[in-house]
């Protein structure tokens, strides 16, 4: 990792102190923080300058988390986000993923897993810590028609979703396989209607029940 420039947004000092300590003790390179306290601060710092990466506790984003991460991304495109929840409840988890977040980690995962954390979310793959697959698993959040090697995927399909569910785009799943971005755009629609799921984490949590990933594959 060479050097960036990270925001972090929390309430708590003692966390903020803790996040710069592990990135400053665990990365050779030389990094800049900035810190805030509060999510107007924050936006506007984001219209003067785009850090790589915006570490932000759940409890300074609104109810209305989509209309706050796309305020961000106005302002700040390229930034990864990597959001840490301050609570283990499989709702309130749903509602941060559902609203476009995947890069999120407990605020209890262990120090390893937050450097893998800040890896991902800086290189733009998703990221979610054992803790919360857990708890998205347990409680079988994809129970739909579809069922494990179920749903009717062609092989084709089924190579697209282990694509989709380990953080690649259609464009460059499209570069890789060597077709047009069209193309995997009408494989995943038709993968999402087979499959009936409405976003890429649901994906991802067929994808592990069915045996096409498990969590190492997409965490790491």
């Amino acid at each position: 990792m060479g050097d960036l420039l990270m925001f972090l947004a929390d309430n708590r000092v003692i966390i903020k102190a803790g996040i710069i300590s592990i990135i400053t003790e665990s990365f050779n390179s030389s990094h800049s923080f900035e810190q805030f306290s509060e999510k107007d601060a924050l936006i506007n710092r984001l219209k003067l300058i785009q850090p790589d990466i915006l570490v932000i506790s759940s409890d300074l984003l609104s109810l209305n988390i989509t209309d706050d991460l796309a305020q961000m991304k106005i302002f700040a495109p390229d930034m990864g986000i990597l959001v840490v929840s301050t609570c283990q409840s499989h709702d309130k988890i749903l509602v941060l993923l559902d609203s476009g977040i995947s890069n999120c980690i407990l605020q209890s995962c262990e120090k390893r897993e937050f450097i893998e954390a800040v890896n991902a979310t800086i290189n733009h793959r998703n990221f979610l810590c054992s803790g919360i697959l857990e708890i998205l698993l347990a409680r079988k959040t994809i129970r739909r028609k579809a069922r494990p090697n179920s749903g009717g995927l062609t092989s084709t399909e089924v190579d697209i979703v282990k694509l989709l569910s380990t953080g690649l785009t259609s464009k460059e799943i499209a570069d890789r396989k060597r077709v047009s971005i069209h193309t995997i755009i009408t494989h995943r629609k038709n993968i999402f209607r087979k499959l009936a799921i409405n976003n890429s984490t649901e994906l991802m949590l067929f994808a592990m029940r069915a045996g096409f990933i498990d969590v190492i594959d997409y965490s790491i």
